[in-house]
């Protein structure tokens, strides 16, 4: 093979690395959130009325913009609560949250994405 061929098939593999995309997620299931509910939840007292969720995402060029990844879910976690909609003796509980970093062209372009999850309970006694 000559240099030229060589020199083309290592610029062709090069900008298939760059081309490519990887994801990196965490997730977070202990109570970290930021209220705290005492209910004791032993008896048949309660139905799971709906399950909610809400979603924050920033993008990063040079990782630079966005917001942080406590900020990121803080607004994850907002954006959950107002699609709550809690009416009467009803409450949230087991809040899950996740953050997933998307690097479309690392490091030059990256999207991180922040999910909050939960489900809402009322009390029917």
């Amino acid at each position: 093979m000559t240099k030229t061929r060589i020199s083309i098939i290592l610029a062709a593999v090069a900008a298939c690395l760059m081309a490519t995309s990887c994801g990196i997620s965490y997730e977070n299931t202990k109570n970290a959130s930021l209220w705290q509910t005492n209910v004791q939840l032993n008896s048949d007292n309660y139905r799971i009325v709906k399950q909610i969720s809400g979603e924050s995402s920033a993008t990063y060029i040079f990782g630079i913009g966005g917001l942080s990844k406590k900020a990121l879910t803080e607004s994850a976690i907002s954006d959950m609560l107002d699609n709550a909609g809690l009416t009467g003796s009803q409450a949230i509980i087991n809040t899950t949250y996740y953050v997933k970093t998307v690097n479309i062209v690392s490091p030059i372009y990256f999207k991180r994405t922040a999910y909050a999850t939960a489900y809402v309970i009322e009390f029917v006694e």
